[in-house]
């Protein structure tokens, strides 16, 4: 196995524990519930470091994909 398999490996195990730990939880529970806060926000954190260790020749193919402009707002939810 590669290393940039085992990112990609990582990084589907930590979407899941997200996908695990929010399911069935409504924004108050999450807001008040501080050890699960934590644990989801650990999860998006490691996921987001195995993405950035993913090599770039492997990332190539897909550098072309349209990226989501941070600079539009988009309808969410506010948190506080």
């Amino acid at each position: 196995m590669s290393r940039d398999d085992a990112y990609l490996l990582d990084m589907l195990r930590f979407a899941r524990e997200v996908i695990e730990l929010s399911s069935g939880v409504t924004l108050d529970e999450y807001l008040s519930n501080l050890g699960k806060r934590r644990g989801i926000e650990r999860s998006l954190e490691l996921m987001g470091e195995a993405a950035r260790r993913v090599s770039m020749p492997f990332r190539a193919p897909w550098h072309s994909l349209e990226r989501h402009d941070r600079s539009k707002k988009c309808p969410r939810t506010r948190l506080r």
